[in-house]
């Protein structure tokens, strides 16, 4: 239900009187965030199969893990019902009653921060997430590592960067294993053609592979740039990439170019007695993929 406030008078409101307006209803929001997880764990409660009658074998055998090792069962069909309440999907539904129930099971320091409006909610779901695959003890450790951070204070891709190295330095096989499946995941294709004649092609690499393609197509498109005075940044970077895949693809231009012989540039953060290092600009890698 819309307040009345909320849908008359703010054009009759001055500047300061708007303000005081948006700042009662961000805090109504903020409110509501967390009264939405409360509900969600509570809904994980009333749904552990133990409360089904004793006759219900499908529902006690269809049931899962609510969220992150540690963490209780819940019915089969708990989340579509809530999510149908909150106007989210069946899937919406599972990972927001997962969060709550890991941020109050298996990260506490996080939800202590969340109760008394110190951790913002998408922070502290994030976290949540990221750490589902963990055991509860490297989830705790997680949770004290990154809980004073989860204020909003850093901007989200730095905070996505720190959970990350956390979680990897609390788990290093965890994050080897997971290193070996994205290694799997090399290729370089090219996108089916739009009806416009453009495409795409895609190159997906180790971050040292990447920096020295960019490497040498930052090279090679500086050299083009008296050839090429009128054409923007992006144009003489694609030409480069033709050029240095296919010098056939522009022989006017190719006389020009040359050898190219770059050098990528990365900057490691190595850690004493650790097996993650830092990466910038790209996050936590094993010491063994670094080798």
């Amino acid at each position: 239900m819309v307040s009345e406030e909320a849908v008359t008078g703010l054009e009759d409101l001055s500047t300061v009187g708007v303000l005081d307006f948006v700042e009662r209803r961000h805090a109504a929001r903020l409110e509501a965030e967390r009264d939405i997880l409360r509900a969600a764990y509570q809904w994980a409660v009333l749904h552990h199969p133990d409360r089904l009658p004793a006759s219900d074998r499908r529902g006690r055998a269809r049931a899962k893990r609510a969220g992150g090792v540690g963490t209780p069962l819940i019915t089969e069909h708990a989340a579509a019902v809530f999510g149908a309440r909150v106007q989210t999907s069946p899937y919406g539904a599972r990972r927001l009653i997962a969060d709550a129930v890991d941020l109050q099971l298996r990260l506490p320091q996080l939800w202590a921060g969340i109760e008394a409006g110190t951790v913002r909610v998408p922070h502290a779901r994030h976290v949540a997430d990221a750490t589902r695959d963990l055991s509860r003890e490297e989830a705790a450790w997680v949770d004290g590592e990154v809980h004073e951070v989860a204020d909003g204070r850093l901007a989200w891709s730095r905070f996505e960067t720190l959970v990350a190295g956390k979680i990897a330095a609390a788990a290093p096989e965890l994050a080897r294993e997971r290193e070996e499946v994205a290694a799997k995941e090399r290729c370089a294709r090219m996108s089916r053609v739009n009806q416009h004649g453009m495409a795409t092609f895609t190159i997906k690499a180790d971050a040292l592979t990447i920096a020295g393609i960019d490497a040498a197509v930052t090279a090679v498109a500086d050299r083009l740039k008296e050839r090429l005075p009128d054409a923007g940044r992006n144009d003489r970077r694609v030409a480069a990439a033709a050029l240095l895949m296919n010098p056939t693809t522009h022989p006017d231009l190719g006389e020009d170019v040359g050898p190219v012989k770059v050098r990528a540039k990365v900057y490691l953060h190595l850690y004493a007695d650790s097996p993650i290092a830092r990466l910038e600009g790209h996050g936590p890698v094993t010491i063994g993929r670094l080798t």
